[in-house]
């Protein structure tokens, strides 16, 4: 099989990377759970479950558990996750608050894909090895209608939303314009696409890992993008870009 050789694919340069590494500033893209339970806080045992045969209920409280599951681009290894109080301020005032600015209750956004961030909550805690440190919990940023846009949404940096839905024809979303030859004022076609094309390569690398036929590796990207509306809005296994990225993991 033959590649074409008339496009490239522009790789960033490593020594770039290297000199300057992207920051991690306490910010999380995934899927999100929240798990609930009535509790009662006893003193140097924390959270034991509320029993009405031996509790009050003015002794009730609701624990809420937060776990983020980050999606495989962002290389995160160690759980993230927050265990707080629904009664608490760093509950109401914090967590919950930023759920609400999205537009969404706590259960709505439960099972969601979002983007979160570390929010300082004020207070202060002495780790293991007597140092203090800042406490943190969550601030939901954005939450996404699918693990594809999140994933589109960490891969070009947060920087803006991404319109993984279809223009009115198929000549005006190639041509980026309003059929008058006008692109309305919209200039993120170009951007979207190059995220559609970092994206692209991660999938093109997975379905490659490990496997030395084509036509398995093919099959399997095919089956991606057709599930990924932000690809196959850009893409398909045919494209001269993903071509030129098969050619690359097939000459490593």
């Amino acid at each position: 099989m033959t590649f074409p050789n008339n496009q490239t694919v522009t790789q960033p340069d490593p020594w770039d990377i290297a000199d300057n590494p992207p920051v991690n500033h306490g910010e999380y893209w995934g899927q999100v759970e929240i798990a609930l339970w009535y509790c009662v806080l006893q003193k140097g045992v924390g959270k034991v479950p509320f029993d009405p045969q031996q509790h009050s209920v003015d002794q009730r409280r609701t624990s809420v558990e937060i776990k983020i599951f980050p999606i495989p681009e962002q290389n995160v290894s160690f759980d993230i996750k927050r265990d707080l109080i629904a009664e608490s301020r760093e509950w109401a005032g914090i967590v919950l608050k930023s759920i609400k600015a999205l537009g969404l209750t706590a259960k709505e956004i439960n099972g969601r894909y979002v983007r979160v961030k570390l929010a300082s909550t004020g207070q202060t805690y002495t780790n293991g090895n007597g140092e203090d440190r800042e406490r943190t919990t969550f601030e939901f940023v954005k939450a996404f209608a699918s693990e594809a846009e999140c994933k589109a949404d960490f891969l070009s940096g947060g920087a803006a939303p991404v319109n993984t839905q279809p223009q009115a024809t198929a000549h005006n979303s190639a041509q980026g314009t309003n059929g008058n030859g006008h692109n309305n004022g919209n200039s993120n076609g170009n951007q979207e696409k190059q995220t559609a094309l970092n994206f692209l390569r991660i999938y093109v690398q997975n379905a490659a890992r490990g496997q030395t036929d084509l036509n398995v590796i093919r099959s399997s990207l095919a089956a991606n993008i057709s599930t990924q509306p932000l690809l196959a809005k850009y893409f398909t296994v045919d494209s001269p870009e993903t071509m030129q990225l098969l050619a690359e993991e097939m000459t490593k």
